[in-house]
């Protein structure tokens, strides 16, 4: 069901392709999925809550009541439904996979299903038509992309339908498909993930988007980093070749101005958005009034969107759940896995760290991060003991939080 659900998600084809055009899949699809766990016994696995299931769950109750909290403001329907949507998605997925073997081929599904996404990119690019295969244009692009004669930005259809978001598809990728490039697998296995790096490269570079291209450098530095011993060396290594090829990248994926004033537009909600913070640090504006409160545009930054229209709480709820998944990993890592599953876990975190870069430069609440915490989930229940969250976790959570807004303030005031 796994497979299904995710060639619904990527591919896509209800929403571009004839036979399937207009299919409400998800209302097909859940209850079949659920009938599969009842049937094979693992329906047990949707009443079992570790602590990262009830901080998600603490979460979603939380987006609730800000939103009742402000009715004033119209209580958007659409959020409350995709949240408690995604929460069963999430449950699902970790219900699904029973064991490493099952999560290692859920990932290699996600990684091929992303490769054909991966040949449609560079045909689109290089189409005469500049015509995808779901029939989407060529997204817009910065003048001096265009002054340097490149026709646009691919993009796809869906959740996936702007460079930015559909740029994350190959981030995501990419972690799954580095696993694959040395030990403990063979020669020619290697060899074969080597030569599959270079398309998907070229299909990162085609979406032409900044927070893609610094969320790649971060997947290729993690990966090496979780590959070798990290030492003063190694980091000293990673630190230049990330300058290198952040110098030699086009200026127009790199400059934090350009000529439509794309980057300056982010951090003007950036700064808005920490004013709605200021002004409503309890339950924030309600999910899906950020445009609202700005009258142009939504936060370009999940972090931001979470925090202003959701308020303290729900951003340290949301962090939160994102730290359980890391710990849940990190657990799985020291209790001395086989090689294969340590790879895994490994690739399975340098995808979320991915993701999470790339959430800095687009809102990226979608359904893609529930699954990967999904994924996670599953990973925490292989562990003989249910991972906790003590309150030096909270604290850990609670600082970070701090920091990232301390940082953000600091960089507004650099920045102009």
């Amino acid at each position: 069901m796994i497979t299904v659900y995710l060639t619904l998600l990527i591919i896509s084809p209800q929403d571009w392709w004839g036979p399937m055009l207009g299919l409400p899949v998800d209302y097909i699809l859940y209850p079949i999925w659920f009938a599969v766990l009842l049937a094979t016994g693992r329906s047990k696995y949707l009443l079992k809550f570790t602590r990262q299931d009830q901080l998600l769950a603490a979460f979603v109750t939380w987006l609730y009541i800000s939103s009742f909290a402000n009715y004033a403001n119209g209580i958007n329907g659409y959020y409350l439904y995709m949240y408690a949507k995604w929460f069963v998605l999430y449950k699902m997925v970790a219900a699904s996979l029973p064991n490493l073997d099952r999560l290692r081929r859920t990932a290699t599904v996600f990684g091929a299903l992303g490769m054909v996404l991966v040949v449609q990119s560079i045909q689109h690019f290089n189409s005469a038509s500049q015509t995808g295969w779901a029939g989407q244009s060529l997204g817009w692009i910065d003048p001096a992309a265009a002054a340097a004669g490149v026709p646009g930005r691919t993009q796809w259809v869906s959740i996936f339908d702007g460079p930015g978001v559909f740029c994350v598809v190959f981030t995501i990728t990419l972690p799954f498909l580095l696993q694959y490039v040395s030990a403990p697998y063979g020669l020619m296995r290697r060899a074969g993930a080597a030569l599959l790096l270079l398309p998907l490269g070229l299909a990162i570079y085609y979406t032409g988007s900044r927070g893609g291209f610094l969320a790649t450098l971060a997947v290729l530095a993690l990966h090496f980093l979780m590959r070798t011993r990290i030492s003063t060396f190694h980091l000293a290594a990673v630190g230049g070749a990330l300058t290198t090829v952040f110098l030699a990248a086009p200026a127009y994926m790199t400059s934090l101005y350009d000529a439509n004033s794309s980057a300056q537009h982010r951090v003007d909600m950036w700064i808005q958005g920490l004013e709605m913070v200021r002004y409503y640090p309890m339950f924030g504006v309600g999910r899906g009034h950020f445009a609202d409160y700005t009258g142009r545009l939504i936060a370009h930054n999940s972090v931001i969107e979470i925090a202003a229209e959701l308020g303290l709480p729900g951003i340290l709820l949301w962090t939160a759940v994102i730290y359980a998944a890391f710990k849940s990993l990190l657990l799985f890592v020291q209790s001395e896995p086989s090689d294969r599953d340590r790879v895994f876990a490994y690739a399975l975190g340098i995808s979320l760290a991915g993701y999470l870069v790339s959430a800095m430069f687009v809102t990226l609440e979608y359904e893609t991060l529930y699954f990967l915490l999904g994924l996670a989930a599953a990973v925490g229940y292989q562990l003989a003991e249910p991972p906790r969250f003590t309150r030096r976790d909270a604290m850990v959570v609670a600082s970070g939080v701090g920091a990232f807004f301390i940082g953000l303030r600091l960089f507004v005031a650099i920045y102009y």
